[in-house]
């Protein structure tokens, strides 16, 4: 897919550092079951795989479904697509088990405005949104915080990601993911840890 170069004058705004994960189940990035995928844009590549990836359950791509095109550099952003709409698909492969629930949180900085975001599990499952923040806003950039529920864990999800206004501008996009298991899951899993703990010890004495 052929993409327009832009080059334009920038203006001198630092890059927004990532925030946290702001979970409400209390887990944390790198724990069991969890995901990390980043994309920077730092090329035009279509589709684009991200820059920074912690997933053990395939490659997570993003698909520039519509855009006006690429700028190296726009507004101090290096690395920007823009469209109106700009339409970007993402696509995060999860962990292959009928898990309770999934948890995701998108966090996207950009400039213009977000149309929406909306989540597609495959093969299927319910989506129910968790919350929106806007933690940081250095006109023109600003940066939002989307989290969702998945019951149950789907295989995969494509999340679609449409920005308009006087152009939209995205800059970069990250998403953590966690497959969370039933409570009794959970409790056979502790369960069956300790029991090879006592093993061992056992076997030591």
């Amino acid at each position: 897919m052929k993409r327009m170069l832009f080059v334009l004058v920038a203006c001198a705004l630092l890059a927004t550092p990532a925030l946290a994960v702001p979970s409400l189940g209390g887990w944390e990035r790198g724990d069991p079951g969890s995901t990390y995928q980043r994309w920077d844009f730092s090329t035009p590549a279509d589709p684009a795989i991200p820059e920074t990836r912690d997933n053990r359950y395939g490659m997570p791509m993003a698909d520039i479904v519509q855009s006006w095109g690429y700028m190296d550099e726009y507004m101090g952003r290096g690395g920007v697509w823009v469209g109106d709409p700009l339409v970007i698909d993402l696509y995060i492969p999860n962990q292959p088990v009928p898990n309770t629930y999934k948890e995701i949180w998108l966090e996207i900085g950009y400039c213009g405005t977000l149309l929406g975001i909306t989540v597609e599990p495959y093969p299927g499952g319910v989506v129910v949104p968790l919350t929106v923040t806007t933690p940081f806003h250095s006109p023109p950039w600003r940066t939002s915080i989307y989290g969702w529920r998945v019951y149950p864990n789907p295989l995969e999800e494509k999340i679609t990601i449409t920005a308009i206004g006087t152009g939209g501008f995205v800059d970069y996009v990250a998403v953590d993911t966690i497959c969370i298991p039933a409570p009794g899951a959970v409790l056979l899993g502790s369960i069956g840890v300790g029991l090879v703990g006592w093993l061992r010890r056992r076997r030591s004495l």
